[in-house]
């Protein structure tokens, strides 16, 4: 095989050496990125693995607490507190009329 030699002038020549340089540094910068990439996410899957376990730990001593705890009544079908916590328009209203009715003895 032949060698082949190309003569550049010299604003050519420094326009590619300048080229090449820019290419290097932007590849050094991508380089040095994604090594800061791999330590984020080596990081970040630490942190996973913490709260995982933390989260596990957690969990078992809910459990060991509720075991502990006292049984408590729920109340039946027709007991008193069947419709604590239901809030319904017409209730809403009856509680407004009410509340009316207080102010007017205040008054």
């Amino acid at each position: 095989m032949e060698a082949l030699h190309v003569r550049l002038k010299t604003e050519e020549a420094i326009n590619a050496k300048r080229d090449i340089l820019y290419t290097e540094a932007s590849l050094l910068n991508l380089i040095k990125r994604i090594q800061k990439y791999r330590e984020i996410k080596s990081l970040e899957f630490k942190t996973k693995i913490l709260l995982k376990t933390r989260l596990k730990k957690l969990i078992e001593e809910i459990v060991t607490l509720k075991k502990q705890l006292p049984k408590t009544k729920k109340p039946g079908a027709g007991e008193a507190g069947e419709n604590l916590g239901k809030i319904t328009e017409g209730r809403l209203e009856i509680e407004l009329q009410e509340i009316k009715e207080k102010l007017e003895k205040l008054e």
